[in-house]
């Protein structure tokens, strides 16, 4: 919203701080204090800057904190919706996707979506309206169910690629330095190529840095991951990130037969390769991952440093999807 501004960035600079409030109190829904909180970093130099600045905001909440700014947003399409009681502002972003002209059917099914939504990660699903219509929205709707509470905090704070490219490069690696598990230098490889176009150029650039490594370093890429379902799993020494994907493919949910099997497979490909198994778990389920690791136990060294590396980079393109939004460029 910040980005439609029409008035000159001086005139923003030279508002008193009521008539600052009066006029972005609302740019992040109900929640004035975002703005508020951002008075005193006038003036700006334009109107990136401004809208970077209440971004560093929120990213620098508490998950609480995240989760309470997500409670003051209305359903889409909900009650408050058809009883004309939205913000002006909400009232023109459901509009223009099309959730104010909605059939009864789509009601049903968007309210109902909805309801399971706030039931299952404790708030309203929150989706760019002006960047979508009503059939992506509930398309995304209906898949973002599936995520955990930390993977959909992520997806609604996804920030955009020109608040990546004005990060220092100490920001950049905090925030981007485990897209690859344990291996900051991944990042630190590409800060060079800044400013990046979208998450997708900074994709591909880290997926040139590992596709260039030697046989070696690619190995090493590998044996910075842990096994899965493995013993850093179980005593709860993963990252965050380990963390969920595991979750996701359900091996945190095997049976002791699973698990044993698993583990089993894991030694002997570990023997044999020197390296652990790694396979984006995110793009699989648990039955496919011990399908995977049974097969690839044929292949040679070689082929499964580079089948492995190729993981890698699916794994660090979803992670750095769940930091940056993909729809977001600077061009």
């Amino acid at each position: 919203m910040i980005t439609d501004l029409q008035m000159d960035i001086s005139a923003v600079n030279n508002m008193t701080y009521e008539e600052f409030m009066s006029k972005f109190g609302n740019v992040v829904e109900r929640c004035s204090l975002c703005a508020a909180a951002v008075w005193d970093e006038r003036p700006y130099e334009d109107v990136v800057h401004f809208s970077q600045s209440i971004a560093k905001i929120i990213d620098d909440l508490p998950v609480s904190a995240k989760k309470g700014l997500l409670r003051h947003i209305p359903d889409l399409a909900g009650r408050m919706a058809q009883s004309g009681g939205l913000s002006k502002e909400s009232t023109y972003e459901q509009k223009s996707a099309g959730l104010l002209n909605m059939s009864d059917e789509e009601r049903m099914k968007i309210n109902s979506l909805n309801e399971k939504y706030k039931r299952k990660f404790g708030f309203p699903f929150v989706i760019c309206a002006r960047k979508n219509k009503k059939d992506t929205i509930l398309e995304a709707l209906e898949k973002r169910l599936k995520n955990c509470c930390e993977q959909e905090i992520n997806t609604v704070y996804e920030m955009d690629i020109s608040a990546v490219n004005s990060m220092s490069y100490e920001e950049f690696i905090s925030k981007f330095g485990n897209v690859v598990e344990h291996c900051s230098l991944c990042a630190a490889a590409v800060w060079r190529e800044h400013p990046f176009n979208d998450v997708a150029q900074l994709s591909r650039h880290i997926a040139k840095f590992i596709d260039d490594l030697p046989l070696s370093g690619k190995e090493g890429i590998l044996r910075l991951h842990p096994d899965l379902a493995g013993r850093i799993a179980q005593s709860g020494g993963l990252t965050k990130e380990s963390t969920n994907e595991q979750k996701s493919a359900g091996l945190n949910d095997m049976t002791d037969d699973e698990r044993m099997k698993m583990n089993r497979m894991n030694e002997q490909y570990k023997q044999k390769f020197g390296f652990p198994f790694v396979i984006c778990a995110r793009q699989n389920k648990k039955a496919a991952i011990l399908e995977g690791l049974e097969r690839r136990l044929n292949n040679s060294a070689e082929q499964e440093a580079i089948t492995g590396a190729n993981e890698v980079k699916k794994i660090c393109d979803l992670r750095l999807r769940d930091i940056v939004d993909p729809t977001s460029s600077k061009l």
